[in-house]
């Protein structure tokens, strides 16, 4: 793999030649392709399991597979049975996450996904403190040991809220600076980026979801219609106008599916179906985390959608139905405004039993061609990533040097809130320190 960044240049200056040397170029282009396929590490937020990046992580690991054709594929996940149980994908897992214990317990293994050629970082919101101070450590400390023993990474379809704490902004600038290449999928996230990394060549795209190859569309349940409901606890929501609008929903249609996007909505979920009515309760089912095939049919299958998370309403706008967006936070009125127009919007707070009538009398929307514009975007945005990264030099000295002072403080750190979680797990039974809702 020495060669690779010479060979990667090599590639692409086989690409420069004229039509007429095309004969030339092929089968050479194809030899160095054969002989050295790169290796790749995927991190992000696996393995919980959730719905909209276990769909990530699936759109990912297909791109790679039917374009790059790998030697090896390493996936990142907090459970390696959660992630492949859900998404069915067939590929190397890396259990753990730091902070935790079963991180420290996988390191080897950590060590050796560390080593792959490119390690990418996204899609999603990762960089970001606002609900726990953890994902940094978690999504960096391989990065650092990557850059330790001299590989790439680069970042795909990231999104970027910003940080709060000020002894996390040296880790990830750090990282973010030293990113082979960049691409995140909003203004907003690049501005943030670069506040980061000023001197970061960042390329703006679609979200990576654009690009998920999804299964063949079922046909909406004509005997047993009903409206798919998706939203979560925090950031709060109206909910008494969320139950008018179930019951509004269940009195026109009979029935509503609730489809929790991760186990932890399920508790809440009962919480707000304990709060109907016993008619209406009986026609409220609450859908099981099944896997990410089953959870894309109850969307199939519904007459219409009302949905509060991003990629519910990435792929409810992919399948075309009539949607009510509750828009909890920029991203998501940002991807519903590049697909087009046709479908119904509200905040959180402003959820009423009137959103339910409008929504049932939305004709079914014709996105054809922006969906499709967006997917072609998306995925030469990715492949312009990837080549970059591959491209690219290898970090020097100065950067090895760098993550090895920072990995002097991750690893500490990671030991001491390793063993703390083991103590509470001893005593108060495992689940007694938990990952704070996303």
């Amino acid at each position: 793999m020495i060669l690779w960044p010479w060979l990667s240049r090599w590639q692409l200056w086989m690409r420069c030649l004229p039509p007429y040397l095309a004969g030339v170029r092929a089968p050479l282009f194809c030899l160095s392709d054969y002989h050295f396929m790169p290796s790749f590490y995927s991190i992000g937020f696996f393995g919980a399991p959730n719905f909209g990046d276990e769909l990530l992580c699936s759109t990912v690991v297909g791109f790679l597979q039917e374009t790059r054709s790998p030697t090896d594929l390493f996936v990142m996940t907090r459970s390696a049975k959660a992630t492949a149980g859900y998404t069915e994908l067939e590929v190397e897992y890396v259990e753990g996450w730091a902070p935790g214990p079963e991180y420290i317990r996988h390191l080897r293994k950590h060590l050796h996904a560390s080593r792959s050629d490119l390690t990418l970082i996204g899609g999603g919101g990762l960089i970001s403190d606002h609900y726990t101070w953890q994902g940094a450590i978690c999504y960096f400390t391989d990065v650092c040991w990557g850059i330790l023993m001299g590989r790439r990474h680069a970042f795909i379809g990231l999104g970027v809220v910003g940080l709060r704490r000020w002894w996390l902004k040296p880790l990830v600038r750090f990282v973010c600076r030293q990113a082979a290449s960049t691409y995140v999928r909003d203004e907003h996230s690049a501005a943030q980026f670069h506040q980061l990394a000023p001197k970061a060549q960042v390329e703006v795209g679609p979200d990576l979801a654009s690009l998920a190859s999804l299964p063949p569309p079922i046909p909406c349940d004509e005997e047993s219609p009903y409206v798919l409901v998706n939203f979560r606890e925090k950031p709060p929501i109206n909910e008494a106008g969320l139950r008018s609008l179930i019951e509004t929903l269940i009195a026109r249609i009979g029935r509503v599916v609730l489809l929790p996007a991760e186990p932890s909505d399920l508790s809440y979920y009962h919480h707000i179906v304990e709060q109907l009515s016993p008619s209406i309760r009986e026609a409220v089912e609450i859908a099981e985390m099944g896997t990410l095939e089953s959870a894309i049919g109850l969307i199939d299958g519904a007459q219409a959608v009302v949905a509060e998370r991003l990629h519910v309403n990435v792929v409810a706008a992919q399948r075309q139905k009539p949607l009510l967006v509750m828009e909890y936070e920029d991203k998501v009125g940002a991807y519903m405004q590049s697909v087009g127009t046709g479908y119904l919007s509200c905040s959180l707070q402003d959820i009423s039993s009137a959103h339910a009538e409008s929504l049932l009398q939305l004709e079914r929307p014709d996105w054809s061609n922006n969906l499709a514009g967006l997917r072609q975007q998306a995925r030469d945005v990715l492949d312009r990533t990837l080549e970059s990264a591959l491209a690219a030099p290898r970090p020097g000295l100065g950067a090895r040097a760098m993550a090895a002072l920072h990995l002097m403080w991750l690893l500490p750190l990671i030991t001491i809130r390793g063993s703390l979680i083991l103590i509470k797990r001893a005593i108060f039974g495992r689940g007694a320190i938990g990952r704070k809702k996303r």
